[in-house]
């Protein structure tokens, strides 16, 4: 019998500990991308919640700034620099052309946080991850001729634009108009492998709010209502009037059995009752008449004839009878 010695126990446990080691090495490099994955989708979803929060509060500050009717007179044209003209109609072209360039300044001063990609703003670069956009419009109608409103829709392909006769234009509105701030943003995804599939997702949003009427003590007038893009009308087929069969419950009379009680007359055999004399003693408490003795002293005088031989002689002697008492109910019961 042959015993181990501890130099043959040594390379058996550094055998045992490099296949460990390579073990842990192999079960880390198949559990690590899954968790990356996980990681960056977590980040990924936490960055896309937080950029349609952006949007939507760059189109709400934006539109407060709107309704106001100020502008950065940096935008109007100099010597001036304060869009004043003598002709009413060339000084609102000036102050419209000064509010737009405005109203967007104010977006984007909101727009930290947001993975924007500086060289494609406002450049209607659609497919390209980080696109940012901002557009513009109003209720207004000129000569005629309405300001069309088209909204953004999230995680489409349709985008926000304002149009004028078919041509994209924006427009600030005057006083007492409606006016809306649209946003739409292309959010790139930063987890691998998913951006290349899917490289970004497009939130939009939308504000409005009716320009401030200044000077005027009471606003008369509602603001101009929003013209949307209308469906164009298509033929079609008008149902005509088509018989139907249905089922129809029509009430039928039913005849119930009730119970009746009929009396028939039935000749039936009886039994004749014969008189058997049967003798039954019967106690019967019959009253009688029961008299009551009275004591009654009565002379009577019974003539006595005594016989003397040889002489002869008729005297009578006087006797008194003592009545004798009838006998008493208890006796003649007893």
């Amino acid at each position: 019998m042959r015993f181990s010695t501890r130099s043959d126990y040594l390379p058996r446990k550094r055998f045992m500990e490099r296949t460990n080691r390579s073990q842990g090495i192999v079960e880390f490099a198949v559990a690590l991308p899954i968790l990356l994955m996980l990681l960056f989708g977590i980040i990924d979803f936490s960055l896309l919640f937080s950029a349609w929060l952006l949007i939507q509060n760059m189109s709400r500050q934006a539109v407060r700034y709107a309704v106001t009717g100020d502008f950065n007179t940096a935008y109007c044209p100099g010597p001036t620099f304060d869009c004043k003209d003598p002709d009413p109609a060339v000084q609102a072209q000036l102050v419209d052309a000064a509010r737009l360039p405005s109203i967007r300044d104010t977006a984007y001063q909101y727009q930290t946080g947001l993975l924007v990609d500086p060289s494609h703003k406002d450049d209607g670069a659609y497919s390209t991850p980080g696109f940012i956009q901002v557009k513009v419009c109003s209720g207004r109608t000129i000569g005629g001729v309405p300001f069309v409103t088209t909204f953004g829709v999230t995680g489409s392909g349709t985008y926000s634009d304002c149009t004028f006769s078919g041509v994209s234009k924006d427009d600030p509105g005057s006083a007492g108009d409606e006016v809306i701030v649209l946003v739409d943003f292309n959010h790139p995804y930063l987890t691998p492998f998913l951006n290349q599939v899917w490289p970004f997702v497009h939130l939009a949003s939308a504000q409005e709010g009716v320009i401030e009427k200044f000077r005027v003590a009471r606003l008369i007038t509602t603001p101009n209502a929003l013209t949307l893009p209308t469906d164009t009308p298509s033929l079609t087929p008008i149902p005509s009037d088509t018989y139907t069969p249905s089922i129809t419950y029509t009430p039928t009379i039913t005849y119930t059995p009730t119970l009746t009680s009929t009396v028939t007359l039935t000749r039936t055999s009886t039994t004749t009752l014969t008189q058997t004399p049967t003798i039954t003693s019967t106690i019967t408490n019959t009253p009688s008449i029961t008299s009551t003795p009275t004591l009654t002293s009565t002379i009577t005088q019974t003539p006595t004839i005594t016989k003397t031989p040889g002489t002869r002689s008729n005297s009578a002697t006087s006797t008194p009878v003592t009545p004798r008492c009838p006998p008493s109910s208890a006796s003649r019961i007893a």
